[in-house]
C-alpha cells in the first residue's frame, strides 16, 4: 500500500532548502538599505554645495577676493561640512593683463563606514568696466 503525502526527510530537506534561500535574499536588502542611505547623503550635499556656489557667484569677484586666498572657509549645516577657497591665476592668453579666481566648493557627507567629499570648481571674472 502507498501512503500520499511527505515523509519527515523530505520535509526537512525543503526547510534547509528555503533557509538558505532565505538567507541568501536577507543579505541583499541591508546592502540596498546602506545604498539608499548614500544616495541620498550624496544628493543633500550635492543642493548643499549648489547652494553655496549660488551665493559665491552673486558675490562676485570683487567680494571674494576679501578673504584671504588659499583659506578654507567653514560653514556646518546639520551632519554636513561645507568649505570653500580659491586661488587666483592669470589668463591662458600672457598679452592680456586679466586674472580670474579658481573657486572650490567641497561639501563632506556622512556615509555608512566614513564620510565622502563631493567638490564643484568654477572661474569667476572680474567685472568688466
Amino acid at each position: 500500500m502507498k501512503e500520499s503525502g511527505f515523509s519527515l526527510l523530505e520535509l526537512l530537506i525543503t526547510v534547509v532548502i528555503l533557509s538558505i534561500g532565505l538567507m541568501a535574499l536577507s543579505g541583499i536588502f541591508p546592502m540596498g538599505s546602506r545604498s539608499r542611505l548614500k544616495a541620498e547623503n550624496m544628493t543633500r550635499a550635492m543642493e548643499l554645495a549648489e547652494q553655496k556656489m549660488e551665493k559665491l557667484r552673486v558675490m562676485g569677484y570683487e567680494e571674494i577676493r576679501e578673504y584671504p586666498p588659499e583659506t578654507s572657509i567653514y560653514d556646518t549645516v546639520g551632519n554636513y561640512t561645507r568649505w570653500w577657497s580659491y586661488s587666483i591665476t592669470s589668463s591662458w592668453n600672457e598679452d592680456e593683463n586679466a586674472f580670474f579666481v579658481i573657486l572650490v566648493d567641497s561639501v563632506s557627507y556622512p556615509f555608512p563606514g566614513g564620510r565622502e567629499v563631493i567638490a564643484l570648481k568654477t572661474h569667476i571674472t572680474p567685472a568688466l568696466h
